[in-house]
């Protein structure tokens, strides 16, 4: 299930670390795999917690996935409403993504 209130209260989404560097960073989360930019060690191990920063702002909606950073607005709670503003398709078969760099990755 995805943390909406992680999303409405905190903006944020908390997983686990995959891989760092090159102040980027790929994190396992409830939402899938997240990729972003990194604000922690480089040489952070896989496995450590990961708070990612999400504004709503940065959510974008379209029909089609994109290859990374997305998941089904279906399957997005009460996010759905602020995301399906304007978005003239079927809810069910729309997918909320965001762009890897507004994606902010930190240690913990």
């Amino acid at each position: 299930m995805i943390p909406v209130e992680d999303l409405e209260v905190e903006q944020a989404v908390y997983g686990t670390l995959i891989a760092a560097g090159a102040c980027e960073f790929l994190a396992s989360t409830p939402l899938g795999e997240i990729r972003g930019t990194w604000h922690g060690s480089d040489d952070a191990p896989a496995g450590t917690p990961v708070k990612i920063v999400l504004p709503p702002e940065i959510f974008r909606i379209d029909d089609c996935p994109p290859e990374e950073n997305f998941f089904r607005l279906s399957d997005a709670g009460t996010l759905r409403i602020a995301a399906a503003e304007g978005f003239d398709g079927d809810p069910e078969e729309a997918f909320v993504w965001f762009f890897p760099e507004d994606a902010q990755g930190f240690p913990g």
